[in-house]
This record gives structure tokens, C-alpha cells and sequence, in this order.
């Protein structure tokens, strides 16, 4: 989701700047040694404007919390350089004494200040924590953090910088910012016992399973985001996209067409996408599966007749059990078992 945003950010800048120049042009500062000293002053006046209805996020407001800020700009969004640190922190627990925040930092583009937050509209609910735009750069020169890079700070709950890290983090990083925001592992409990279709709980040893239900037929034309699928703008795509048959729908084919390892997936979906053929995936026809699927919905608190996806380890754990319009944040943990990227735009989409 993070390069959605950067190509945003990009096709503005495309705009105001004309392309040689967008294509030389990087702002991108060298990580030092060792991040320079924080003013105190500075750190707590730190105040970002909220936009559709969001409140002004200011940190002097947070005191007794411990407040997390990841920040990014165009060329660190489309760096890569944030998967490992979001993976964990979109995976993670947290304390109700926790907090985090996403900054969008477009130091210099206020002039678009309209088309961003409209854009942003649609991309907020994709994401699992607030994310703020800096029009003026604040966060970066608050936390002295160097532009280009994904940027990550931590504050405590009396208002202390207790973590700031720029650039991708190593496991160790990860480890600390753990501790620090008191973070746990969500539960994974082995999935009930099943068979639908020709998988089973059997079948499934040593490979992620995905069990899906798509509750109504979905011709491949209706489908936005694949080849040769829905065909509208992208604004068109988005309103798409919430509704939740066909969001899932979407995912589903995307997995199956990225994945080049046929022996690390097994998976069957209970619905019909009639003009769609899957290479990875088996089809099963309501009337053979439903019943089988309504049984496992059961057993894993989801609704047996709405657009949902089970997703369950190699060692048989259920890592995903999720029902309804999924934001994209929740299918980092399926990219990284499956070694994909499922939200990009490479592999046959439009």
C-alpha cells in the first residue's frame, strides 16, 4: 500500500516538475553514523493538521501514552526499505497504552494539498493505524531523521525519544522496537478439523491453505484490479473494491497468478467466477462445498454466507480467519508466507 501512495506522491510531482526532472531528481539524505541531537522545544509543539474528519494529531496531547511514528516520503515508500517494519508492526499485539501513527511526508506539494487528501480518502482504510500528511516536513526535522528513508520513532509515556531508526531495520531493531511497544504475537490456534473439495486437513500439511468463500457468481469483467477484469477508472475500481465479494475476489486471483511455487500452496474456493481459471486454486461449487465451509465459519467466528478467507500455516496454525471487505494491511502476513507481493501492480494487472 505504501507504493500506492509513493506513485500518488509521483504523478503530482510529474505534474509540477515535468518528467527529466522528477527522473534526475532525489532528495534522499545519507543515513549517518549516528542521528543527531532532538530539540525538546521542537518535539513537543510537534503538531500535524488532521483532514476528513481526523483530529490534529498533536504529541503533547499523549502524554502517559507511548506514541510509535513511522514516516515516509516518496522515494522511501517506493524503496522497500519499510516491508519488514510494517510486516511486524501491522502483525503485532498491542497494550491499549500503545499508539501508532502513519505520516505521509510531501514537504513542498501543499499546492496539491486538495487532490492528496481526496486520494488519501481512499486509501486511510486500507491501513491499520491514522495516517497523517506533512505538507511541511515537521516530522522528519522533529525526530532528525534523514529524508529518502523509512523513518520510525518511538516516544514513552512521559514524552521521551526511546527509539529512532532510519533506513530498513535488521531483526535486532525489530526485536527492540518489540519490547518497547510492549507488542505480542496474536493467537494462532490449529485449525479445526475439515475437508472441502480435495483439501483437507491432510492435504494441507507442509503448505499454507487458503479455504475462501465467494457467496454469489463474479464474472472476471466485474473484477477490478486484475487483467482483463473490471475496466473502469481507478476511482470506479476503489467504490469496486468495497464491496466485498469482489475485493476477495481480486486477492484470490492476484495470489494465483504470482505464485511461481506450486508445491507451497494449496487452496480451494467455494463460490463461481465463471470465466476464470485458476492454476493453483480449486473451484468448488456452493452446493458441494457450502456446507463444508459453513461448518468451518462456524468453528472460527466468521459468517458462513459472506465473502471470507481462512489461511492456515505449514504446521497447520490458522494465521488469518477474515470475513467481509479485508483491508490490505491485514494480507501482509499471506504475502510473507507465500513470498509474494499481492498488491502491486506487476504480473498481468491493469
Amino acid at each position: 500500500m505504501w507504493k500506492k501512495i509513493a506513485i500518488v506522491i509521483g504523478v503530482l510531482v510529474l505534474c509540477a516538475v515535468g518528467y527529466g526532472a522528477w527522473m534526475m531528481r532525489s532528495q534522499a539524505e545519507e543515513i549517518p553514523t549516528e542521528l543527531g541531537p532532538i530539540d525538546p522545544q521542537k518535539l513537543a509543539a510537534l503538531m500535524l493538521p488532521g483532514d476528513s474528519g481526523m483530529p490534529d494529531f498533536k504529541l503533547a496531547d499523549k502524554q502517559g501514552k507511548t506514541v510509535f511514528i513511522v514516516v515516509g516520503d516518496r522515494e522511501s515508500m517506493s524503496s522497500g526499505e519499510e516491508k519488514v517494519r510494517n510486516l511486524a508492526l501491522n502483525h503485532w499485539e498491542y497494550p491499549e497504552t500503545v499508539e501508532g501513527y502513519i505520516v505521509g511526508d510531501v514537504k513542498g506539494f501543499e499546492l496539491f494539498k486538495s487532490k492528496i487528501t481526496e486520494i488519501m480518502g481512499f486509501i486511510r482504510p486500507e491501513l491499520r493505524f491514522p495516517m497523517y500528511i506533512d505538507f511541511k516536513g515537521d516530522v522528519f526535522d522533529t525526530f532528525r531523521l534523514p529524508r529518502g528513508h523509512a523513518g520510525t520513532a518511538v516516544v514513552d509515556a512521559s514524552g521521551e525519544v526511546v527509539f529512532r531508526h532510519s533506513g530498513e531495520m535488521e531483526q535486532a531493531k525489530i526485536d527492540e522496537l518489540k519490547k518497547l511497544l510492549q507488542a505480542t504475537e496474536p493467537a494462532t490456534p490449529a485449525a479445526p478439523t475439515f475437508a472441502i473439495g480435495e483439501l483437507s486437513n491432510e492435504s494441507c500439511k507442509g503448505k499454507v491453505c487458503i479455504v475462501a468463500n465467494l457467496p454469489k457468481p463474479l464474472p472476471r469483467s466485474e473484477i477490478p484490479g486484475i487483467k482483463d477484469g473490471f475496466e473502469g477508472d481507478e476511482k470506479q475500481s476503489f467504490e469496486k473494491l468495497k464491496q466485498a465479494d469482489l475485493r476477495l475476489a481480486s486477492l484470490l486471483i492476484k495470489i494465483d497468478e504470482k505464485l511461481e511455487d506450486a508445491d507451497k500452496l494449496a487452496g480451494v474456493i467455494v463460490g463461481d467466477t465463471p470465466d476464470v481459471t485458476y492454476k493453483h486454486l480449486q473451484l468448488v461449487a456452493p452446493g458441494d462445498g457450502g456446507e463444508a465451509f459453513a461448518g468451518l465459519a462456524s468453528e472460527l467466528a466468521l459468517e458462513k454466507d459472506a465473502a471470507a478467507m481462512v489461511v492456515i500455516d505449514p504446521e497447520g496454525k490458522v494465521v488469518f480467519a477474515e470475513h467481509g471487505v479485508i483491508p490490505m494491511y491485514k494480507m501482509g502476513r499471506v504475502s510473507a508466507l507465500l513470498g509474494i507481493e499481492i498488491d502491486d501492480k506487476k504480473h498481468g494487472e491493469d
